[in-house]
């Protein structure tokens, strides 16, 4: 670097310094599209994601709309594997409040159109994922695929399932 003149130096300078700049407003222009939901224009969507493998038993798909409150939402998760549609709560702090004397199962409180339902699921280990039991998860698809929200609660962890988008992206989802 010492036999390089002082201009070409600085000329060196400003090029990685413009890079620089460029790659955080890509880094910054990237991370408003995700949270727009890839164009959308929403502020909370459903998004999608396949996961392809030689192995077909490895090949699978995610769909689930983020939590409105990262402290106290409610994550909706659905994954497709085979012919089968499995669905998911999660939360991303603490864990889900567990039924008194039975650390593996938590209740929780739907409503849809207005009536509430209350459904006992199973907690995955950790207690910050819960199985959601085929009647639920049928009555929530079927909600939002009419277009109507859906509320979900356990304790201090409360949601709204919007259906922004879900038809679209569900179709993606859904065994043939």
């Amino acid at each position: 670097m010492e036999n390089i003149p002082k201009c070409m130096n600085l000329a060196i300078k400003k090029r990685m310094f413009t890079m620089l700049i460029l790659f955080f407003i890509l880094i910054m222009a990237t991370g408003c599209i995700n949270r727009n939901c890839q164009g959308h224009g929403c502020e909370r969507c459903w998004q999608f994601l396949r996961i392809n493998s030689e192995c077909p038993c490895a090949i699978y798909s995610r769909m689930w709309l983020v939590p409105s409150n990262d402290f106290n939402g409610i994550e909706l998760e659905f994954l497709q594997a085979d012919d089968d549609i499995e669905a998911y709560l999660n939360v991303y702090t603490m864990s889900f409040p567990n039924l008194p004397g039975d650390s593996r199962h938590v209740e929780f409180q739907l409503e849809i159109m207005g009536q509430l339902k209350f459904f006992v699921a199973e907690l995955l280990t950790g207690g910050q994922k819960a199985c959601v039991p085929d009647e639920i998860k049928n009555a929530i698809i079927l909600s939002l695929l009419n277009d109507e929200p859906v509320g979900i609660s356990a304790g201090k962890y409360k949601e709204i399932l919007v259906p922004n988008y879900f038809y679209s992206v569900y179709h993606k989802i859904k065994p043939k």
